[in-house]
C-alpha cells in the first residue's frame, strides 16, 4: 500500500471517532432536560439600583464643577 493511501485512512478513521465521540457528548447532554433559568428572587435588585443612582449623583457633580470651569467670562 502506498503511503498517501495508510495517511488517508488513519485520517478517516479519526475523523470518524471524533464524529462518534461528538454524537455520543450532545447525545448524554441532551439527556439532561431542559435548562432552567436562574430564580429572579435570587438576584439583588434594590442593590443594583442604588448603586447606579450613587454613580449617576457623583457623575452629575464633576460635569457641574466642569461645566462651570468652562464658562466664559460673559457667563455663558
Amino acid at each position: 500500500m502506498e503511503r498517501s493511501k495508510i495517511v488517508a485512512y488513519i485520517t478517516g478513521g479519526i475523523s470518524i471517532i471524533l464524529a462518534l465521540a461528538y454524537l455520543l457528548l450532545v447525545s448524554v447532554l441532551d439527556f439532561r432536560g431542559e435548562m432552567l433559568p436562574a430564580p429572579v428572587s435570587q438576584i439583588p435588585s434594590t442593590v443594583l439600583v442604588e448603586n447606579i443612582a450613587g454613580n449617576l449623583s457623583v457623575n452629575f457633580q464633576a460635569v457641574i464643577a466642569t461645566a462651570k470651569a468652562v464658562r466664559t467670562p460673559d457667563g455663558y
